[in-house]
């Protein structure tokens, strides 16, 4: 008897990368490139430098595989940011261009509970209406995965640890369609 997997509901495989750098974004730059603007928006659109830079979030590199330093000269150059002595901040051109692309963050922000891929996912956000589809395949893996646990409940009866911890996990799904149902209400 075997578990069902969140990948069997989802149209992509769950070691989706978090870029390809396929999207046309009719710019010199791609989105996840795009992505450094929109993190200047964030907060009344600047940061204080630390040195000659801001501190880049730890996720720029190890996520998106952006020198934060290189990429900030980059549209300081292009007049897309601006040094202040103390902050870099976006010009009225930078604040256009990551307005343009804000969903960027929402994606961002989703990606810490689903599997998403800002190329794949950015064309069809839709202001994050995209997530239903990943909300709704979550619940359908919810919902077979209680089938699968009643069934293995019946198997492990005997064994009183091991029923009450099946018996906890399916209060814990059945909780998470529950939240699911109100996440999809909010979005439609």
């Amino acid at each position: 008897m075997t578990a069902p997997k969140f990948s069997d509901f989802i149209d992509r495989d769950v070691a989706c990368p978090p870029f390809t750098d396929t999207y046309d974004t009719d710019t010199p730059y791609t989105l996840r490139k795009l992505f450094l603007l929109v993190w200047y928006s964030r907060k009344h659109g600047s940061k204080p430098k630390i040195g000659a830079y801001p501190q880049f979030p730890q996720y720029m590199f190890d996520d998106y595989g952006i020198n934060g330093e290189k990429l900030t000269d980059e549209f300081l150059k292009a007049e897309y940011l601006y040094d202040t002595g103390d902050r870099i901040r976006l010009t009225k051109k930078g604040w256009k261009l990551a307005k343009d692309f804000s969903d960027l963050w929402e994606i961002h922000r989703a990606r810490e509970r689903y599997i998403l891929c800002f190329d794949e996912d950015f064309p069809l956000w839709n202001k994050g209406r995209r997530l239903g589809k990943f909300i709704s395949a979550e619940t359908e893996f919810y919902q077979a995965r209680i089938k699968w646990l009643k069934k293995y409940a019946h198997l492990v009866k005997d064994d009183y640890d091991e029923y009450n911890s099946v018996l906890t996990s399916i209060e814990a799904y059945e909780t998470s369609i529950k939240q699911n149902q109100i996440k999809l209400e909010a979005l439609s």
